[in-house]
């Protein structure tokens, strides 16, 4: 069997792809134990054999490359979790100032003015209108994609649970000795996993997920090294399960820096000040200072702290539990 490869393939280029990923590290690294177990049980004319090897050398590089290359996006999203959206309750209160702030500001406007004639305020209400209108759009598709967020959090929890447990029953598959380490690293693996989800503070839960790698890697090499010792059908779905388990943490991570766009913010925190500083403007409201110029701004702080709480991942009120990480560490339990 001869295998060939273009030397544009292992150019500097590739290096940079942004596309690299984890998994295709492992399955590269899979198909090169693959490769030099055939190269070292056929016979090649010298011409072949140097093709080959020079298709290993570039294989290990690449494999090489788009680990750390996984790793340092990883790290980078990681850092960029820290914003002041990811404290809700802080968030709600600088959002109530603000809109009070832009409804007193209007009817200071207004007063200073004086009455407006029947012209003027048939133009302040279509404005107004179109302008309420345009934040109910602008706050509902916000919520809708914050809900969608949670429910891919939701849901990547649940597939990691579901990989974890396949992998510890395919573990079976492996020699006594290697199955029983593999078995003691996923039952670890899963605790670490339900602390990162549990953790409240950026240091714990990078410390956590630091933790959640390392075990990967050892958990790996034990999966390495059996199916170089004995390449089967049996052996190539334990890698597979392996391979899910490492995706499965990479997919949760994802989901978890999936967040609103901050343009989205601003743009609702705009129309969101407009809309306060035309109702303080106003001055047909006579049902007060605190109904008229407080029910507004106290509404629209409300739904942003709802939005901002769906779409925080470790702050607030509302946060992924990894109820079925629980489930599947009991089931597991040695």
């Amino acid at each position: 069997m001869s295998v060939t490869f273009t030397d544009d393939r292992c150019d500097a280029r590739y290096f940079s792809h942004p596309q690299l990923t984890l998994r295709r590290a492992i399955q590269r690294s899979v198909y090169v134990t693959s490769l030099k177990a055939k190269l070292s049980t056929e016979k090649k004319s010298p011409r072949k054999v140097a093709a080959n090897k020079r298709a290993l050398v570039c294989l290990f590089a690449r494999a090489l490359c788009g680990y750390r290359i996984a790793r340092a996006r990883s790290q980078c999203k990681d850092r960029a979790m820290t914003r002041p959206l990811d404290q809700p309750f802080f968030f709600f209160i600088l959002a109530l100032v603000l809109m009070l702030l832009a409804a007193y500001a209007g009817r200071y406007v207004r007063e200073r003015r004086g009455p407006m004639n029947r012209d003027e305020r048939e133009e302040l209400n279509l404005v107004l209108t179109s302008s309420l209108t345009l934040l109910a759009l602008i706050i509902g598709f916000s919520f809708s994609m914050a809900v969608g967020r949670y429910d891919d959090r939701k849901r990547d929890e649940a597939t990691e649970a579901n990989t974890i447990e396949t992998a510890y029953l395919r573990a079976d598959f492996l020699p006594a000795a290697d199955a029983t380490r593999v078995r003691e690293l996923l039952r670890r693996y899963t605790g670490e996993r339900i602390a990162t989800y549990a953790a409240g503070t950026e240091s714990i839960i990078e410390e956590h997920r630091s933790a959640s790698t390392t075990i990967q890697s050892e958990m790996w090499a034990i999966v390495e090294r059996a199916v170089s010792a004995r390449q089967s059908g049996v052996m190539a779905l334990v890698a597979s399960s392996m391979s899910d388990v490492v995706d499965s943490q990479r997919y949760a991570a994802a989901a978890w820096n999936n967040r609103i766009p901050t343009e989205a913010w601003v743009l609702m925190f705009a129309i969101a000040l407009c809309c306060c500083s035309l109702i303080g403007y106003d001055t047909r409201l006579r049902m007060g200072i605190v109904a008229g110029h407080f029910v507004l701004p106290v509404l629209i702080a409300v739904s942003f702290f709802l939005i901002a709480d769906l779409d925080s991942t470790h702050q607030g009120l509302i946060r992924v539990s990894p109820d079925n990480l629980i489930l599947t560490a009991q089931s597991i339990k040695g």
